[in-house]
């Protein structure tokens, strides 16, 4: 698995104006530690996780977690912000619906042990 961690990064991506379920899918793979890498998540402008950390959500090392935030895109763009207030940012996957729509998707068990770890 790879994620994208850094300080500060964003996401700007094109959608239609409505409203928006997002799932924010994480894993903790390098600290040990509760409280080591620490950071917020914005949609739109708003904060949706606050002190956010993967460890202490997951319960454990190398284990997938998704967090769903609710957002309504009102400038055609989807803006997401990551921002770390210790060490650093992360995101594993995004997955974006639409509200109301059907979504198909098959989605993992959350909070399962990512194999091969």
């Amino acid at each position: 698995m790879d994620a994208r961690w850094e300080k500060k990064f964003s996401y700007k991506l094109p959608m239609p104006n409505g409203p928006y379920k997002v799932d924010l899918h994480f894993a903790e793979l390098y600290h040990d530690a509760v409280g080591d890498a620490v950071f917020n998540v914005s949609a739109e402008g708003q904060v949706v996780l606050a002190n956010y950390d993967v460890l202490a959500a997951a319960g454990s090392k190398n284990t997938a977690r998704i967090e769903q935030v609710a957002t309504t895109v009102r400038d055609g763009e989807l803006d997401l912000d990551f921002a770390a207030t210790t060490y650093g940012a992360q995101v594993a996957a995004l997955k974006v619906v639409r509200a109301g729509d059907v979504d198909i998707g098959e989605e993992p068990e959350i909070g399962q042990p990512l194999l091969g770890a």
